[in-house]
């Protein structure tokens, strides 16, 4: 997967080999801020992908967060995803971005440590990568957001995103 952004591509790397990368980041790594990455939250996430979603799902970008976090992203034709992953409560947050409107058009969370919800995600992820939906509306759950025929199911336990939220 290529990006090309700010004159610069973005080229995903398999994401166990990207954490190892990361890894060696220590406190203050963004300007005097941001968190180091704990070492057991990247065992722990490098595991989990390796064992749950590697073979089903496209390698995503990888960047550390300010709080001591990893954001995987995926770019698709009109949208991005983002999965903020909290490696100390393994917690996620399922975020789609139009990158047409610069809004946020579907937010989901997760509980990681449930195999469930590591395989609604995988879901997600298929689904976004085989179809790139073109019916968004502002607000939707990421399995409303999806739902493209009737066999599809929305994901349990979703949260609406509020309507018009401005990104960041």
């Amino acid at each position: 997967m290529n990006r090309k952004s700010s004159g610069v591509y973005l080229r995903s790397v398999p994401l166990a080999t990207r954490l190892v990368e990361l890894a060696k980041s220590a406190d203050g790594w963004l300007d005097g801020v941001g968190l180091r990455l704990p070492s057991a939250g990247l065992d722990w996430l490098t595991a989990a992908w390796l064992q749950e979603c590697c073979r089903d799902v496209p390698e995503p970008l990888a960047f550390p967060t300010k709080e001591g976090g990893i954001e995987l992203r995926w770019h698709l034709a009109r949208d991005t995803l983002y999965l903020e992953v909290d490696l100390s409560r393994h917690k996620a947050e399922l975020v789609v971005l139009s990158d047409m409107t610069e809004r946020i058009v579907a937010r989901d969370t997760f509980d990681l440590s449930a195999a469930r919800d590591w395989q609604a995600i995988v879901n997600v992820l298929r689904l976004a990568h085989a179809q790139s939906p073109e019916k968004m509306q502002v607000g939707y759950e990421v399995g409303a957001w999806l739902e493209q025929a009737d066999d599809l199911a929305t994901i349990p336990g979703a949260t609406s995103a509020p309507p018009d939220v401005p990104t960041a």
